[in-house]
């Protein structure tokens, strides 16, 4: 859970600029502001006696007429109820400082003049149209872009957040591209499902040793089907990802189809929509059949996703287990419920009340996540290990994020292709 608000200025730099505008040096600000150009923000210091743990200060240079700035992000899952920054009495900074634990590593923006009253958000369009007031923080020049079609929302909109990670986060050994290796290839196509009756974008990558159906191929490729595939084509490095674990032998050669949204159809598709099921089962993977040289084997195929893209590939492993042997869910959102369902983490009772399936399962959740959201993930695991199934779960320090993701995605891809060493929490 998000650690405990710290009392005003624990942060040193701002407790002595406080004591020197005390004394009357106004000059104090004007040097502070120097310095905070040069060093970049959020400031960050260890806590001597509360070893592994960190303060991070974030600031905000406001104009006059700013009666409220507030600061949100991964670490708070993006709300703004008690995140209010202070302001320092007869200056324009603003500051808010925290407690962390060392190995975070998150993503944030700052939102000068928040309204009061804070409204509902019910889908991507709400929170899209909100997010517009945030800002990233000037002072840092680390930022994650996220694309205008990133989730194919007709209201989306190109997103700059910023972020920073502290000593001790996890080393994403596996995101950058390494020149040298072989690299695999990326070709973008459109796509008409008769079932949904809706065009997408689809994404394929192949790797070095795979060809194309109509060429020789010494043997067929494993298969990787990944839900919102903007996202993890162009926030999360995938074809890298695959590009460095093929290079070191860590997967075996894999073709990879990332699957775009249908505009405006992402919260019905990837809710257990049985449709969407059916369109990847009997639609997506004949046709990827057809036009890549790939398994048939259910064992060397992964479905994969992040958020309701988790919980649409665990409902596909459960309606089609003899298509997906193997459910790669990220923060999956598997406390959804239908409309109709009395009762929350719908898709846990299906696997609980189902006989079990040969299928093998790597999830995952951040600790700064949604209490339900956790609670979902762990009850999840629990059940599936009840039932016999194969399961990796972890948990990471850290919110509901791409920027987690994409460190995580290659230990999920190792798991279930059989040449992971890493270990279950």
């Amino acid at each position: 859970m998000n650690d405990a608000y710290e009392a005003p200025l624990s942060c040193p730099g701002l407790r002595a600029l406080r004591d020197a505008l005390k004394a009357g040096d106004r000059a104090a600000l004007h040097r502070f502001w120097r310095q905070v150009e040069t060093a970049g923000t959020p400031l960050i210091r260890p806590i001597p006696d509360d070893p592994g743990h960190y303060l991070v200060t974030f600031l905000w240079r406001a104009r006059e007429q700013t009666r409220t700035v507030a600061v949100t992000g991964g670490f708070n899952n993006w709300k703004l109820k008690n995140e209010s920054m202070i302001r320092l009495p007869d200056t324009d900074l603003w500051y808010r400082t925290f407690r962390f634990r060392g190995d975070l590593r998150t993503s944030y923006m700052i939102a000068p003049d928040y309204p009061g009253i804070i409204p509902e958000i019910r889908n991507l369009n709400d929170w899209f149209d909100f997010i517009k007031i945030f800002r990233p923080d000037p002072y840092n020049p680390r930022t994650c872009i996220w694309p205008e079609t990133i989730l194919n929302y007709s209201k989306s909109t190109k997103l700059v957040l910023s972020m920073f990670e502290l000593p001790g986060a996890p080393c994403h050994q596996w995101i950058d591209t390494r020149p040298g290796i072989p690299c695999g290839a990326l070709e973008r196509t459109g796509f008409r499902s008769d079932i949904l009756g809706n065009e997408r974008t689809l994404w394929i990558y192949t790797p070095p040793s795979c060809h194309s159906g109509n060429e020789a191929s010494s043997s067929s490729c494993s298969l990787l089907l990944v839900c919102d595939g903007s996202a993890y084509t162009q926030v999360i490095p995938t074809p890298s990802i695959l590009d460095n674990l093929l290079s070191e032998g860590k997967i075996p050669p894999m073709v990879a189809v990332f699957i775009g949204n249908a505009t405006d159809q992402r919260h019905r598709e990837l809710t257990c929509h049985p449709p969407f099921a059916d369109f990847l089962a009997r639609e997506l993977v004949p046709w990827v059949r057809h036009h890549y040289s790939v398994t048939t084997d259910p064992s060397r195929i992964i479905i994969a996703g992040s958020s309701f893209g988790g919980l649409a590939a665990a409902y596909a492993g459960l309606r089609y287990p003899d298509v997906f042997g193997n459910i790669l869910a990220q923060s999956g959102s598997f406390w959804w419920k239908p409309e109709t369902a009395r009762e929350y983490e719908w898709l846990p009772r299906q696997f609980e009340t189902s006989a079990p399936l040969p299928l093998r399962f790597y999830l995952e959740t951040g600790l700064l996540e949604t209490k339900h959201m956790i609670n979902a993930n762990r009850h999840l695991r629990d059940i599936l290990t009840a039932r016999g199934y194969s399961v990796r779960y972890r948990e990471f320090y850290g919110g509901h994020e791409y920027l987690n993701w994409q460190g995580t995605l290659a230990d999920g891809l190792m798991e279930l292709s059989g040449t992971g060493d890493s270990k279950p929490e």
